[in-house]
């Protein structure tokens, strides 16, 4: 894949709707000749007029330089697909991973397990799944495919205990995160459940993904009917009988520009990311996100740490091609969250600032007292979507503990000592803004004069007891008196990513507009439909992960026993 700039790209995006004209997405450009209008849901019924409603002509088998065969093809080589592939291989089927990257690839590194052995020695006790459930499903409106959620819960341990023993002969550890705590309702807290995967070099939690999908490449190249081929970049799939049939191959192009056939004889699974840099599929199904994108900086996809538009959809758009219908959670899932105060005036590894926090107008709008998923929401509503967040140096005391998002479950909190020192750094690279006197931090904010007010009237709150404005707890409410004072400035939410896709049964079939699986074909990680709604809550930390390594493990199995 090409690096998209992303600010090329919301140009792009934002012109869509004045105009129609589409984003050329790169390596799945439709043909303009002998074109089949596809609608939305894979049906000849009509468009809408994007592009890549459009399937191109197929790819003639004269143009197929090499064909190779297996039981299972793998397309991605990411966490999910590997796991798809290295489970599928240790159920005795030959296995090939097709993808157009040149090493596995994987960002962040939280992956939640309802329990594990790991949990076990930590004396970490068993949540009750009920009433887990029930608030979950409350918090995604209930407009999730449950039955997927169930899967993965009741099968979590056993898949994490897998991962936990297949990367300790790599001589990889698996460790806890810390998640929330909440001393005020519970509201905000986070269970524990979170695991990272560590070792001598990477010892921060969540940042260790990479090491597991290496840990993973490295098996599956170790069997000898197992294989890896980088650098080839899948274009089509073959379905049998005019597209109502069976799929049997994909068809990749490689670095040389030459068209490869990969044959399953027993199944094709797609494991190919999420869609965020093609600029039509975002503003068809999750054009609510667009404006949190605009502005990001040019993008290094193999970067973890890289937070924008990643893949192109090139998964979804072969599953449309052969009659897949979308996914019926609408709009898709996005996953943002203000990462401004993480490690810097956050007291929780998740949390936003829980002091005073108004907008460009001074005025405030929320009750602080939330986590960085949830505020960036009510962020988005303001003007400029821009947040100040303002505080007294006594919060470094006032709010303790306070820990960074990297935290391990082991790790002690931050003395008051530390986080002034990390106040006072972020003052010094320009990333914060200090002053003697509220006047003075009001004006290097270059906030109106109206903030003062508000700050008035929040400081009476302090004084009171009690916030009549929206009802902080008096836990978090401490008056902006004593200097002196920091200033933090978030522009935008930031984008992560955007999950789901294709229509997708509890065995990760993909699945036509009737529900219908289509034969042969399945597939795995952030592309799988109905998984998530709304805006990713971060409030089961790893979530997402934790569903790409069981359901892909289990979909390698069931592959293996049902094809």
């Amino acid at each position: 894949m090409k690096s998209i700039s992303r600010r090329n790209f919301l140009t792009g995006a934002a012109a869509l709707g004045a105009t129609g004209l589409a984003l050329g997405a790169t390596g799945c450009a439709p043909s303009k000749q002998g074109e089949k209008e596809l609608s939305a849901t894979g049906s000849s019924e009509g468009t809408s007029g994007y592009s890549f409603e459009t399937a191109p002509d197929p790819i003639p088998e004269s143009d197929i330089v090499e064909t190779h065969s297996a039981d299972l093809i793998v397309v991605g080589a990411g966490f999910s697909g590997l796991c798809t592939a290295l489970s599928a291989l240790e159920a005795g089927l030959s296995t090939i991973v097709v993808t157009d990257s040149e090493t596995a690839v994987s960002r962040g590194g939280s992956n939640h397990a309802a329990y594990s052995k790991v949990m076990e020695a930590a004396g970490i006790e068993r949540r009750d799944p009920g009433s887990f459930f029930k608030q979950e499903m409350w918090r995604s409106g209930y407009n999730v495919d449950l039955n997927k959620w169930m899967r993965w819960w009741n099968h979590s341990e056993e898949t994490m205990n897998w991962m936990i023993d297949l990367l300790a002969k790599h001589n990889i550890q698996t460790i806890l995160e810390r998640g929330n705590t909440d001393p005020v309702d519970g509201i905000n807290a986070m269970e524990v459940g979170s695991h990272s995967f560590v070792n001598d070099e990477i010892t921060a939690a969540g940042s260790g993904q990479q090491l597991a999908v290496d840990a993973l490449a490295e098996d599956i190249q170790g069997y000898d009917n197992g294989e890896i081929y980088w650098k080839h970049f899948a274009e089509q799939l073959i379905r049998e009988d005019e597209n109502t049939g069976r799929v049997t191959a994909v068809v990749a192009k490689n670095e040389n520009d030459e068209y490869v056939k990969f044959e399953g004889t027993k199944a094709i699974v797609l494991a190919t990311g999420d869609f965020s840099a093609d600029g039509e599929m975002m503003e068809k199904y999750c054009k609510w996100v667009i404006p949190v994108m605009a502005g990001d900086s040019d993008y290094q996809l193999y970067d973890w740490q890289q937070f924008g538009g990643l893949y192109e959809g090139r998964g979804q758009k072969m599953g449309l091609w052969v009659g897949a219908a979308w996914q019926k959670t609408y709009p898709n899932c996005a996953m943002i969250m203000d990462i401004q105060y993480m490690d810097m005036s956050s007291n929780q590894p998740y949390g936003s600032h829980r002091g005073l926090i108004v907008n460009n107008r001074g005025q405030r709008f929320i009750n602080e007292d939330c986590n960085a998923a949830q505020i960036a929401m009510v962020q988005i509503h303001q003007p400029q979507m821009e947040m100040y967040s303002l505080w007294p140096d006594a919060w470094a005391d006032f709010a303790q503990p306070f820990y960074p998002f990297s935290a391990r479950l082991d790790d002690e909190p931050y003395t008051p000592e530390q986080v002034r020192a990390i106040w006072e750094e972020a003052v010094e690279n320009g990333s914060m803004w200090k002053a003697d006197t509220v006047e003075d931090l009001v004006a290097q904010l270059e906030l109106p004069e109206e903030t003062l007010a508000t700050v008035d009237r929040y400081n009476g709150y302090c004084k009171n007891g009690e916030d009549t404005e929206f009802y902080k707890s008096p836990s978090y409410l401490l008056a902006l008196e004593e200097g002196p004072f920091y200033g933090n400035k978030s522009v935008r939410p930031t984008f992560f990513t955007v999950l789901g896709g294709l229509r997708t049964n509890l065995e990760m079939q993909v699945c036509d507009e009737d529900d219908n699986p289509i034969p042969g074909l399945y597939n795995v990680g952030s592309m799988a439909g109905d998984l998530f709604a709304g805006n990713y809550n971060f409030m089961i930390e790893g979530h997402s992960y934790g569903m790409c390594l069981t359901l892909g493990y289990l979909t390698g199995k069931y592959i293996a026993e049902n094809e």
